[in-house]
């Protein structure tokens, strides 16, 4: 899995980013300046035990590797100035940055935010989420952090859940496809027509003409028609930042060795053989 920050580009609360542009997150700028504003080496080193490693593109591992999209830099001073150019600056000393000419809020507008997580990961996101904080708290921008179950963050819009009804403004949680093939979970996280509550998980609302053409080119059995088309989406996504891939995330399974016929899968959980299993 892949480690990742949720942008929601409508403001909290709504699902529609045209007629409702998120105050702060709305501005490529201020999501550039997030993602350069965060250490990903130390929160593998600290948090992670060295095993979570860097990623930021949807292609990263065989047989659709993009070598074409460099790895950001952690450069805080340049996160500071991508703020700055988009209108926020702390002007009152309070260590906040507050809207002066920015794009989509009010003037005087404080860059505060909520940022979520869910509790079943357990500490080692926990601690990752409390030191993104402190490091964008270290920029100007304060983030309030919530732990929910995850069956509140992911439930459907019926049942109250909050990506569903838009009801927050960052999440970071684990996330990617299980298998070879990417094509159904593009569609699910970034596809316009995914935007739609209950519909997919584009939980930002994310709406890119040139990345719907794209996906709907690769469904085809030329692997070089394929392999071009998913390089030219990640360079979509990587222009556009709709969500902020941090690093990857282990999935480890461990079982008693007197159970026989475990089958572990890159295709899916380790349960998907369960019928067949058996007791020594």
């Amino acid at each position: 899995w892949v480690m990742r920050i949720f942008f929601n580009l409508a403001a909290k609360g709504t699902t529609d980013p045209v007629a409702t542009p998120h105050p702060i997150l709305s501005d490529l700028r201020v999501r550039q300046a997030i993602r350069a504003s965060i250490d990903v080496d130390t929160i593998s080193k600290e948090f992670f035990l060295d095993y979570a490693k860097p990623a930021w593109t949807e292609f990263f591992r065989p047989p659709y590797t993009c070598n074409n999209i460099p790895r950001p830099k952690f450069d805080p001073d340049a996160a500071a100035k991508l703020l700055d150019e988009a209108g926020w600056k702390d002007t009152d000393g309070d260590r906040v940055r507050e809207c002066h000419g920015c794009q989509t809020a009010e003037e005087g507008y404080k860059m505060e935010m909520e940022f979520i997580t869910y509790a079943e990961y357990g500490e080692p996101l926990q601690l990752t989420q409390q030191f993104i904080a402190e490091q964008l708290g270290k920029l100007g921008i304060k983030l309030n952090l919530t732990v929910v179950e995850g069956s509140v963050l992911w439930g459907a819009s019926a049942d109250g859940g909050i990506e569903q009804n838009g009801n927050f403004d960052m999440d970071i949680w684990d996330d990617g496809y299980a298998g070879v093939d990417p094509t159904d979970y593009l569609w699910s996280y970034y596809s316009t027509e995914a935007t739609v509550p209950d519909v997919g998980y584009n939980y930002g609302r994310w709406s890119n003409e040139q990345f719907d053409t794209l996906l709907s080119e690769v469904y085809t059995l030329d692997e070089s028609v394929r392999k071009e088309k998913f390089c030219e989406m990640g360079k979509v996504l990587e222009a556009d930042l709709p969500e902020l891939l941090l690093f990857t995330a282990t999935n480890g399974d461990a079982h008693s060795v007197r159970l026989q016929g475990v089958q572990s899968s890159t295709n899916d959980l380790v349960t998907w053989n369960s019928a067949d299993w058996t007791l020594k």
